[in-house]
C-alpha cells in the first residue's frame, strides 16, 4: 500500500485524480496540480511535484496524461497535456455545463443539454445518443450519460454491456472498464469488469451502504457515506489506492493507481 499524501490547497472546491497527477480547484478558480505529467514516470500514484497552474476553473477533469477545466465565466473548455488524439487541441467551441475526461477522449454536455465527445471517440463506432442530458462521465473507451428523464446510456462499451434500467438515477461515473450510478436512496449500481471487484460484488461487499458521492477508477471504485463523510474504495488495491485514509471528506476522486480526496476543511486534499 502507498503512504498517504497531504496536499494543502487553500479553499478547495473539486478535486480530480488522473493517471499520475491530481488538480484541484479553489474558490477563486485557480486550478492547482500536482504529480508528473510524463509518461515515462514510474506508475506510482504518489505526488512527485508541482504542475503549471491553471486560471477561471468552476470544474476540473483529470485524463490519462491530460487535464480539462470548464471555466466559470465563459462555460468554454481548456484542456492542457499530452494531445495524441486531439484530446486537447480539438475542444469544439461553443459552451457546455459538465465536462468529463476519460483515457484520452472528452464528453461533454452543451448549455443545451446536447452531448459531444472529441479526442479518441471520435473514431469509435458508436457515438452519442440525442436527448438531452444533464451528466456524462467518460471511462477508457467508452462513456455514460444520465439522460433528462433520469435514465441511463452509454456508448461503446463491450458489446451486452448495458447500464441498469429504470429512471431515478442521481450520479453516473465512469473507470476504466466498468460504470457506476447512485439512485435516490444512495444505492450504488455498477455493470461492466468486474475482475477484481470494482463492479458490483465489491459494492455487495460493502453491506448496503448509502453513498453521497461517487468516483469510478482504472480498477477501483470510491464514494462518500451518506451521513457520516468517510470515504469508501472497492477493487484493486495494489498501489493502496482502494485502503482509504481515515477521517470525513466531501468528495472523492479515484484515479488509475491513487485516490484523493476533498476534506470538509476546505483546506487539505489528502491522496493515497
Amino acid at each position: 500500500a502507498g503512504a498517504e499524501v497531504q496536499v494543502v490547497v487553500d479553499g478547495t472546491q473539486f478535486v480530480a485524480a488522473g493517471r499520475y497527477h491530481g488538480c484541484a480547484v479553489r474558490q477563486d478558480g485557480l486550478v492547482a496540480c500536482w504529480g508528473v505529467d510524463d509518461s515515462s514516470a514510474m506508475d506510482s500514484g504518489q505526488v512527485t511535484g508541482s504542475m503549471q497552474p491553471q486560471y477561471g476553473a468552476g470544474e476540473v477533469v483529470a485524463g490519462e496524461f491530460f487535464g480539462c477545466i470548464l471555466k466559470y465565466d465563459t462555460a468554454s473548455v481548456h484542456c492542457w497535456g499530452h494531445d495524441d488524439d486531439q484530446q486537447v487541441s480539438g475542444i469544439p467551441l461553443g459552451t457546455f455545463i459538465q465536462v468529463s475526461a476519460g483515457t484520452r477522449h472528452v464528453c461533454g454536455v452543451r448549455s443545451n443539454g446536447r452531448l459531444e465527445c472529441w479526442g479518441a471517440a471520435l473514431s469509435w463506432n458508436e457515438q452519442p445518443p440525442s436527448g438531452i442530458a444533464l451528466e456524462v462521465a467518460s471511462g477508457e473507451d467508452f462513456s455514460c450519460a444520465r439522460m433528462e428523464d433520469t435514465s441511463l446510456v452509454c456508448w461503446n462499451m463491450p458489446t451486452g454491456v448495458q447500464p441498469p434500467a429504470g429512471t431515478g438515477w442521481t450520479q453516473i461515473a465512469a473507470g476504466g472498464g466498468h460504470a457506476c450510478a447512485l439512485d435516490g436512496a444512495g444505492a450504488v449500481s455498477c455493470w461492466g469488469d468486474d475482475s477484481l471487484g470494482q463492479g458490483q460484488s465489491g459494492v455487495d461487499a460493502l453491506g448496503g451502504l448509502a453513498f453521497e458521492q461517487l468516483s469510478a477508477g482504472q480498477q477501483h471504485s470510491c464514494g462518500v457515506e451518506r451521513g457520516t463523510g468517510f470515504a469508501h474504495c472497492w477493487g484493486d488495491d495494489s498501489f493502496g489506492q482502494s485502503s482509504v485514509a481515515g477521517g470525513v471528506f466531501e468528495q472523492v476522486s479515484a484515479g488509475w493507481n491513487h485516490t484523493c480526496g476533498r476534506r470538509t476543511n476546505l483546506v487539505t486534499v489528502e491522496c493515497w
